[in-house]
């Protein structure tokens, strides 16, 4: 099968640059699952709770500080790139970090000065009042003492996002995906071995910022100066104009990334503050398995988003159309699996975190089960951003974010008449209802609004292989056999080989071609 779908794609490269992606995002998966484990079984459940809710505050915070100057500058480095405007790369950088590192510490004081209401606010009243006093008095410390680090948060994934944009896939990969969440584990579980609790986790997840940011500097700049050198004779723009073009993509991306970061903790949040520090350490455990399994989509948007870029700039919706559907299946071929798994033997994969733990299953199956849809849909949130189309995304997130809270306060508590009191359980349904309406409105908007038609041909081919290799296998195990550990393994298991051995049978059905070269690479 051919590696080009249309006369100027890449897709050879995309696949390349996608398992590259890939690689670091299971790294950075299988090292956030394994902070996920230190914290649940180091600390326990409640712990787990005050760890999570402060992570959440601080990942808010530091996506707003971003400005959304990290996918400003994927967007117009690439476009630069491109163009053949290679000289205005430098300017771009400079416009793009300054900012964020202005608004860091501005949000650092105020987070700072503000701990103490915060805490009172996010730990709730129910409950025993001493319970509760505690639980804000730790709250409000490890609020304190991650505040300083948003000074550095930012301008690491500003600057990291400056690396990918220039198209430096590996470096990219190596600060984002292996550098910075690969120390966290061994530092928390250190820290926690030697009797440091709770300040041990939270400075773990902030101080490898430090590091970050300096390694994606580094490596900015020499990118940068190698782009410069190649094209000694580019055209340099006047700052003004690349100002007003840069933050002109930028500015709605800023609002939109913070809503899109809230809406994604949102859930963990109103769970602790209507329920326990308990229940949200919980389902924030079950809803990072499913953000670790978003790595196929992360990689593929690493992948996809600077070619994405060019076809779109150079008006070929055809070839974006056809990379875009490439694109999709290989998440499904990646993702499904994973996901189904998940829903499948929910109960074994949480007793991972601690016995209590187990009392998130049925959040992680339904959690897993939208992810299916979500994935199916494919990464069409970067279509619609490397159109250009950042407003539209920006009213999505908006709609989106108001749906959620009011799903949330409809079905976590038991407010009488109007709360369901669904707990955890009710905050993933609000959750997987919120990112399948999610999926649907952009699917849409790509489709009218771009103009990028989309193809189900290349796509269903690996849903149905996905389900006939998982489904049956995974039934039986848990309605028939058993839903411990061993027997969940061994279903799993089979169902991997099955899965292998199918994708082989069907090969000419899928355009596996590409990304099987890339492994071999």
């Amino acid at each position: 099968m051919s590696t080009a779908v249309s006369g100027g794609t890449d897709l050879k490269g995309a696949a390349r640059n996608g398992m590259l992606a890939l690689l670091g995002s299971a790294i950075a998966a299988v090292a956030g699952l394994a902070l996920n484990v230190v914290i649940g079984r180091g600390l326990g459940a409640s712990a787990s709770g005050i760890f999570f809710v402060v992570v959440a505050v601080l990942t808010v915070v530091s996506t707003i500080t971003k400005l959304g100057a990290d996918t400003g500058l994927v967007w117009a480095i690439s476009r630069a790139r491109a163009l053949g405007r290679e000289g205005d790369v430098r300017q771009f950088v400079t416009t793009a970090i300054w900012p964020a590192v202005v608004a860091g510490t501005l949000c650092g004081a105020v987070i700072f000065a503000l701990a103490e209401p915060l805490a009172g606010l996010l730990t709730g009243s129910g409950g025993d009042p001493q319970v509760v006093a505690r639980t804000a008095e730790q709250t409000e410390h490890l609020l304190r003492l991650a505040a300083p680090f948003l000074i550095v948060a930012a301008p690491c994934f500003v600057l990291a996002a400056g690396v990918r944009g220039t198209g430096d896939i590996v470096g990219y990969t190596g600060v984002q995906n292996i550098l910075v969440p690969g120390l966290r584990p061994l530092l928390a579980g250190a820290g926690i071995a030697a009797g440091l609790g709770l300040s041990a986790a939270v400075l773990t997840w902030n101080v490898t910022f430090v590091l970050g940011t300096a390694v994606a500097a580094w490596l900015v700049v020499r990118r940068t100066r190698e782009l410069e050198l190649a094209h000694p004779g580019a055209e340099r723009r006047p700052k003004a104009e690349i100002s007003r073009e840069f933050w002109g993509f930028s500015a709605p991306r800023a609002v939109s990334a913070a809503l899109e970061v809230a809406l994604t903790w949102t859930d963990v949040l109103i769970v602790a503050a209507l329920t326990s520090p308990r229940d949200a350490g919980i389902y924030a455990a079950a809803s990072r398995f499913i953000t670790t399994g978003t790595l196929a989509e992360g990689a593929m948007r690493v992948a996809m988003a600077p070619e994405v870029n060019r076809l779109l700039s150079l008006g070929d919706l055809d070839g974006a159309s056809r990379l875009c559907a490439i694109i999709t299946q290989w998440m499904v071929v990646l993702a499904w699996p994973l996901y189904l798994l998940l829903a499948l033997y929910s109960q074994a994969i949480m007793s991972v975190f601690g016995a209590e733990f187990t009392d998130g299953a049925t959040a992680l199956t339904v959690l897993a089960i939208a992810m299916l849809a979500v994935m199916a849909a494919g990464n069409n949130q970067t279509i619609l951003l490397m159109s250009g189309r950042s407003g539209v995304q920006l009213a999505n997130r908006v709609f989106l974010l108001v749906l959620n809270v009011l799903l949330n306060l409809w079905l976590v508590p038991d407010w009488g008449g109007w709360g369901l009191g669904w707990g955890m359980n009710g905050a993933a349904l609000a959750w997987a209802l919120t990112w399948i309406a999610d999926a649907v409105i952009v699917l849409t908007e790509v489709r009218y609004v771009v103009g990028l038609r989309r193809s189900w041909a290349r796509v269903v081919p690996a849903m149905v292989i996905s389900v006939l290799a998982f489904v049956p296998i995974g039934l039986a195990v848990v309605l028939w056999l058993d839903s411990g550990t061993v027997a969940s393994i061994g279903g799993g298991l089979v169902s991997v080989l099955l899965f292998g051995g199918l994708l082989l049978l069907n090969r000419s059905r899928l355009d596996v071609g590409p990304l099987r070269q890339a492994l071999r690479r």
